[in-house]
């Protein structure tokens, strides 16, 4: 649940993954700098900001897909935060 809520206190590396990832999805691409840097300062790389990006956008591309096909959904729905 804690990552679900934009936090992983319980690993400073998850932390920095989960916060880079919220920022890039909710200002569209323009993640804070700060976030960038604290990611690569606990021991990620540049490419792995890339890794986050391609996942985010394969994230927007599942979503649109779903919004124009909208498929039934066969499995339980996940409790709201």
């Amino acid at each position: 649940m804690d990552i679900r809520s934009g936090q992983a206190s319980f690993d400073p590396k998850y932390d920095a993954l989960v916060k880079l990832a919220k920022s890039i999805a909710k200002n569209k691409g323009r993640a804070d700098p700060a976030l960038v840097d604290k990611f690569i300062g606990v021991g990620y790389t540049k490419e792995n900001v890339i890794d986050v990006i391609m996942l985010a956008g394969l994230r927007i591309i599942t979503n649109y897909v779903y919004a124009i096909t909208q498929p039934s959904v066969d499995f339980p729905a996940v409790p709201a935060l």
